[in-house]
């Protein structure tokens, strides 16, 4: 559990005090689960301080997998949804590489290379890699959820484009979790070869990188469509595509993208 911490200290840097306690109007939901989706360990809980947040994570990392709440929820929410996220603290991504064949170091390499910059984190989840790019201020989940979503898609994208198969899952819902650093993937599927189950763990950190939503969405191609990038899809999906499902020409595109954003946007499909 060494890397729960310091994981969840990074994740909400901005909204902690120098004590490791939340803002007063916000808290961290824990969402546990017995091994192999055999249903919920326990009702909606959160904590308001990393200490808390932790002793939760630590009583049910024995017993099951264990995820936190991306976003922060209003305190006192008592259930989860996307109406009780109050903040969101990071852009964020799920890289299935296990099942998407898709190697640790290609992974790591597409998230570094995203046009606003590697991540802050990135966390090995036993199945393959989470990335998360912290705000430099926490959002209003109401105001600028639309635009965190867009981002949210654009980076899946983006991602899917340099893969060339969709590794990276749908991660635009406000109440989204993720595996929690420093607790075990108890999948059936992730078992290693001695019977073990691999540990989720922090693979880079760097705590005072941060990124703004607006550097993010300047990078986003005119006509670029989020919709199909922001739900689950079994097939190849191209950010080059607008609303039409007709792909871009490059007179579209704007003449300040960078040059790594026009490459994948040509591997997409731009004539």
């Amino acid at each position: 559990m060494s890397d729960t911490r310091p994981y969840l200290s990074a994740l909400y840097i901005k909204l902690l005090d120098e004590h490791g306690n939340l803002a007063d109007d916000v808290e961290v939901e824990v969402r546990s689960f017995r091994p192999n989706k055999a249903g919920p360990l326990h009702r909606y809980r959160a904590g308001t301080t990393v200490e808390a947040v932790a002793g939760i994570i630590e009583a049910d990392a024995s017993r099951g997998d264990v995820y936190n709440g991306v976003h922060v929820r209003h305190r006192g929410a008592g259930k989860g949804g996307d109406a009780n996220v109050a903040k969101l603290v990071a852009l964020f991504c799920d890289i299935d590489c296990d099942k998407a064949e898709v190697t640790r170091e290609v992974a790591d390499a597409a998230m570094a290379n995203t046009p606003w910059g590697p991540p802050s984190m990135v966390v090995e989840s036993g199945g393959g890699r989470h990335g998360y790019w912290i705000y430099e201020a926490p959002l209003d989940a109401g105001e600028l959820h639309a635009d965190h979503r867009r981002a949210s898609a654009w980076l899946r994208a983006w991602l899917n484009l340099e893969f060339g198969v969709d590794a990276a899952d749908d991660m635009s819902s406000r109440d989204r979790i993720l595996r929690t650093a420093g607790t075990l993937n108890r999948k059936n599927e992730r078992r290693l070869a001695d019977g073990s189950h691999p540990e989720a763990r922090i693979v880079s950190l760097e705590p005072a990188r941060f990124i703004k939503l607006e550097d993010v969405l300047e990078t986003i191609p005119p006509g670029f469509d989020p919709t199909p990038h922001a739900k689950k899809s079994k097939k190849r999906l191209r950010p080059s595509e607008g609303a039409s499902g007709q792909p871009l020409t490059s007179a579209e595109l704007p003449t300040s993208v960078p040059e790594r954003v026009r490459r994948v946007l040509a591997r997409g499909g731009i004539r």
